[in-house]
């Protein structure tokens, strides 16, 4: 049989995180939420990647971008002050 059918590991959490600091959830990131291990994070942070990818690809740049990459965790932390979606 093919040996992807005994590969039987939830795909519903992860338990790191990766990415650039433009395209990373306010969930991943530290101070305003708690990362626990234990319960890891669900894919609601892979749809938010997702969303500032379409926004990237329609838009030109990052919905968050700046030079500085804690300028940039800043914004994400408070993406509603700075989120600005352009007509």
């Amino acid at each position: 049989g093919d040996p992807r059918d005994n590969y039987k590991r939830n795909r519903k959490l992860a338990y790191s995180a990766v990415g650039t600091p433009d395209y990373v959830a306010p969930e991943v990131q530290g101070k305003s939420t708690i990362f626990n291990k234990c319960s890891g994070l669900e894919e609601i942070v892979d749809w938010w990647s997702m969303g500032v990818i379409l926004y990237e690809m329609l838009v030109g740049y990052p919905p968050f971008v700046s030079e500085e990459s804690s300028v940039t965790w800043h914004k994400i932390q408070n993406w509603r002050k700075h989120l600005v979606i352009p007509k």
